[in-house]
Order: C-alpha cells, then structure tokens, then sequence
C-alpha cells in the first residue's frame, strides 16, 4: 500500500480494494485501487478510503443542477443547440467543446408554441443542467434567473437593453421578443 503524502501519478497502484474504497482521484480496477490524477495520496482510516488531491489544474465538470453560461449556435424549430462556454461560478472553463441543448418544452415553466421567440442564434443564456449525462448535455432555461443575459439587435448588431417582455436595440429601437433572464446584463459573460 501507498503512504499517505506521497506523490503519485495517474496510474499508479496506491492500494486493494479489500482494505479501502476508491475515493475523490482514483479507480478501481481488477481489485486494486489506483490513481486517476497526479498529486499526493489521502489515507481516511475512518472511512477506509484512498483518495489523491490534485497538484495539477483539473477542469471542471459539468454536474446536474448546475448553472452554465452558454452561446446558441443553432435554432431548429424544437431544439436550440448551445456552446457551453462556463459553469457559473466556476473560475476556469470547460475543456474543449461541450455542448447542450435547449428543447422547447424546457425553455419556460409554461407552454412555448415558438422557440424562435424566446431565443435566437448569438444569444448568451444561462441555463440549468438537468442531464449531464447526455450528449448533447441537456439544459433548461424555466426560471427567473435562467434565460438570456445578453443579445445584439437582427437589424444592426448593436447591443439590446431589457424592454418589457423582450427587448430594445440602443441604436435602432427595434424590439424583439426573448425569454430575458432577471439577471440580464448583470451577470457574468
């Protein structure tokens, strides 16, 4: 078995799974327990678990609940597809291209007959992961503090400003209709 404080890289043995449970940065192969990231070994004998705390920067990953900042790159009539730029809150970003989708019966808490009117291609949303474990990852935007954060006018790509249930270009007026998130131009994009 491995001792506690050591550095160990990913597939090093640190252990069998008789004497402990595989923890935060390793896996369980073959009865044995070894190590998923590099860092320094963690031996709970309470709870009888090996586990290793990174030394190196690990990206983030996306879990149910959580809140993303995301681009729509593509509208189908059912379905917004979504780079997934950001978890809210988190410092670092996602490692290469995750993406969502938005369907329509997830985009309000009621019923949506055009997901052309809550959303358009460009568009900043933050939404809330309910399936993580999809590909595409699986996102809904029913919520007050959920919806887009931030969108340019169709006209003239100048930045539109919340206007009753829509919203404004500064420069044209144009109005258009948006499922606009109370955190609209606050938040962080």
């Amino acid at each position: 078995m491995t001792e506690e404080g050591k550095f160990v890289t990913p597939g090093e043995s640190l252990g069998i799974s008789e004497e402990f449970m595989p923890g935060y940065g390793t896996y369980e192969e073959d009865g044995s327990i070894f190590a998923a990231v590099s860092g320094t070994v963690k031996i709970d004998m309470r709870d009888r678990s090996l586990s290793v705390a990174p030394k190196v920067s690990v990206p983030p990953e996306i879990h149910d609940g959580d809140i993303i900042i995301g681009k729509i790159w593509e509208m189908k009539s059912q379905l917004a597809l979504v780079d997934i730029l950001k978890i809210k809150g988190v410092e670092r970003g996602l490692p290469g291209n995750v993406r969502g989708a938005l369907h329509i019966s997830k985009a309000r808490a009621g019923y949506v007959s055009d997901l052309s009117k809550e959303f358009t291609i460009g568009d900043v949303i933050a939404a809330r992961v309910v399936d993580a474990g999809r590909e595409p990852v699986e996102l809904t935007t029913a919520g007050r503090d959920l919806g887009v954060v931030k969108a340019f006018c169709s006209r003239c790509g100048a930045s539109l400003e919340p206007f009753k249930r829509g919203l404004r270009c500064v420069e044209c007026r144009n109005v258009e209709p948006r499922n606009v998130s109370d955190i609209y131009g606050k938040g962080e994009v």
